[in-house]
């Protein structure tokens, strides 16, 4: 049977999981959304060219503030995962010692019944 801190590794593994994969979802559709603007804004002769780099810095925005916030995340995972981890260590170790330092469990004898 699963104990808490094993089920709460298996949580943490899957929200990283699910939020990696939302970032590739994201960086896919960002990436074809930027592909599909760049080539309307190279087929308009009407915009102007400042207004094109504005675009551009707009995307340089999103994807700096993108990488920014998987790195927090990632490292906010790692610390949780190392926290989980020390604790299971420690939960175990203690285990280990608490099973070390028991006393010998007492043995019980039923008492012979007596035939008739």
């Amino acid at each position: 049977m699963l104990d808490g801190r094993q089920m709460m590794k298996q949580m943490l593994d899957l929200n990283k999981t699910t939020l990696t994969k939302a970032w590739e979802t994201t960086r896919l559709f960002q990436e074809q959304a930027e592909k599909v603007t760049n080539i309307m804004l190279d087929q308009t002769s009407w915009i102007p060219k400042e207004k094109k780099k504005e675009f551009g810095d707009c995307v340089s925005i999103f994807k700096d503030g993108l990488r920014e916030w998987e790195n927090s995340v990632n490292e906010n995972f790692d610390t949780l995962g190392d926290f989980m981890e020390a604790s299971m260590a420690t939960a175990t170790s203690v285990s280990n010692e608490a099973e070390k330092s028991s006393p010998a469990p007492i043995k019980t004898t039923k008492p012979e019944s007596k035939k008739k």
